[in-house]
């Protein structure tokens, strides 16, 4: 595994329509089935960001396939966040994780069928 940082120059983005920085991405280097590299989650900063409006961005990304299915609370390490699952126009479930540090919310988006990869990751999380 291996935690890439992007490039400064490279962070700012849309993610749901949401202003945010994508700064960080979690990948599989060594997949013994893959021939490349294999993305398992993008890290993303949002400002002033809440629950509702993330949710409410998230729908309104793909109003016909994507709804919010389930928001559940979850703690790991100390580190209090939101699990969101919701569906797309693939049919496969998607989650996202979200938590705050003062006034930005931390977005960790799994990539699909990438959970019970990640699931083991998640129970890492600390707060420092």
């Amino acid at each position: 595994m291996e935690m890439k940082p992007r490039p400064q120059e490279q962070q700012a983005t849309l993610f749901y329509g949401l202003p945010a920085n994508f700064f960080a991405s979690l990948r599989d280097l060594n997949r013994p089935d893959e021939k490349e590299i294999v993305s398992i989650a993008y890290f993303y900063v949002m400002e002033n960001v809440s629950l509702d409006q993330f949710t409410s961005a998230l729908t309104a990304s793909d109003p016909q396939n994507v709804r919010v299915l389930e928001t559940t609370d979850l703690s790991s390490g100390g580190l209090n966040m939101k699990k969101i699952v919701s569906t797309t126009a693939s049919g496969i479930n998607k989650t996202n994780y979200l938590f705050w540090r003062e006034t930005n919310a931390i977005v960790v988006s799994v990539m699909l069928e990438e959970e019970p990869v990640f699931d083991p990751i998640l129970q890492t999380f600390r707060i420092k």
